[in-house]
C-alpha cells in the first residue's frame, strides 16, 4: 500500500510539474540572454566567419503611448576567424512589452507595436509576419514542453514551407527562441543566430540542448573600458528605407555589405545636426545586408538587416 501511494504521489507530482496550461511570461528584470549572431564575410580571401557574442539584458522601462516597454541592451564581443575584434557595451537593442493575460509579447519597431510571440498558437498555425518573422513562412510544426529552472514551459517548434527546415528552431515561454531572444526567424545558411543560455537572478535556468557543455559566461565588462554608445537601426526588416539614430555620439559613416562582401557607402561625413538619419534602400535587391556604422569616436557598430 505504501509503495502504491508513493507511486501515485510521484505521478501526480510529475503531472503537476509538466503542466503547460500555466503561462510563464518573460521576467521584466534580472534576465540575461547569452547568444551569438554570426555571418560570413565574403570580402576577405578566404571568407571569414564573423561572430557577435553578446549578453542581452533588460535595463529600465520606457512609456510609449499607453504602454510600458522594457528596454533591451547588449554587451558584446565581435571577432572573426580572421584576426581582429572589438567589444561594445550598453548597445540599445529595442523595447518590448507583454500582454500576459493573452500570452502575447510585442516588440516596438516600425514605429508601432508588432506581435512577435503568441503562445496561444497550436500545431498547424501560421506565425504572423513581424520584425523577427520577416518572410511570413513559418508555422508551428508541433508543441511540447521544456524544463526551465524547476518548471515546464510551453515550447512551440517552428518549421517552414521548405521541407529541409522542419523543426529548425523553437519558441519557449519566458525564454524567446532557440535562435535568440528577439532575433530574425530564418533557418541558418550563410548567417544565423543561436541562443546558448538564459540566466535569471544570476542562475542559469535554461541551456540550449544543441550546445551541451557551453560555458554560460558573461561579457567581462569590468575588465575593459566600457563606453556607452546607444545606436538603434529601425525598422528591421525594411522595404524602402531604414533609420539610424544615435543617442550619444554623432554618426560619421554608414555602410552596407551584401552577402558577397560588396560594400556600399550610403552616407559619410554626416552633419552633426542629424539626430535621426534616413537611409534609402529602394534600389537594392531584396535579401540580407550587414550594416557598419561608425561614430565620431571611431567606434563601429555592426548588425544585420533584411530588405523585403
Amino acid at each position: 500500500m505504501k509503495k502504491l501511494l508513493l507511486l501515485i504521489a510521484l505521478v501526480i507530482s510529475q503531472e503537476a510539474k509538466s503542466q503547460t496550461n500555466v503561462y510563464h511570461p518573460f521576467p521584466d528584470s534580472n534576465i540575461v540572454w547569452i547568444q551569438r549572431i554570426w555571418w560570413t564575410d565574403f570580402g576577405t580571401n578566404p571568407p571569414c566567419v564573423v561572430y557577435d557574442d553578446q549578453n542581452l539584458f533588460i535595463s529600465g522601462d520606457t512609456a510609449i503611448g499607453a504602454f510600458t516597454y522594457h528596454k533591451l541592451y547588449a554587451n558584446g564581443h565581435i571577432y572573426s576567424s580572421c584576426p581582429g575584434g572589438w567589444y561594445y557595451f550598453n548597445l540599445y537593442r529595442g523595447a518590448f512589452r507583454q500582454d500576459i493575460a493573452n500570452k502575447k509579447v510585442y516588440l516596438y519597431c516600425n514605429n508601432a507595436d508588432e506581435l512577435v510571440y503568441d503562445f496561444n498558437m497550436n500545431a498547424g498555425d501560421t506565425v504572423s509576419g513581424s520584425c523577427i518573422n520577416a518572410q511570413n513562412f513559418n508555422y508551428i510544426q508541433s508543441v511540447d514542453s521544456v524544463l526551465v529552472g524547476s518548471l515546464y514551459h510551453r515550447q512551440l517548434w517552428l518549421s517552414t514551407i521548405t521541407p529541409w527546415a522542419n523543426n529548425y528552431a523553437s519558441m519557449i515561454e519566458g525564454i524567446g527562441t532557440s535562435l535568440g531572444a528577439f532575433e530574425i526567424l530564418v533557418p541558418p545558411f550563410e548567417s544565423g543566430s543561436d541562443l546558448f543560455c538564459v540566466m535569471i537572478n544570476n542562475q542559469t535556468v535554461w541551456t540550449n540542448p544543441m550546445f551541451p557543455g557551453w560555458n554560460c559566461s558573461l561579457i567581462p565588462v569590468n575588465e575593459i573600458a566600457a563606453e556607452e554608445n546607444l545606436i538603434s537601426v529601425f525598422p528591421n526588416p525594411a522595404t524602402e528605407e531604414f533609420k539610424v539614430q544615435s543617442l550619444k555620439f554623432n554618426v560619421k559613416e554608414i555602410k552596407l555589405v551584401n552577402v558577397f562582401g560588396e560594400e556600399t557607402v550610403l552616407k559619410s561625413e554626416i552633419p552633426n545636426r542629424e539626430s535621426e538619419i534616413i537611409i534609402s534602400i529602394r534600389t537594392l535587391p531584396k535579401g540580407f545586408y550587414f550594416y557598419k556604422i561608425k561614430d565620431e569616436k571611431g567606434n563601429e557598430v555592426t548588425g544585420k538587416i533584411l530588405k523585403q
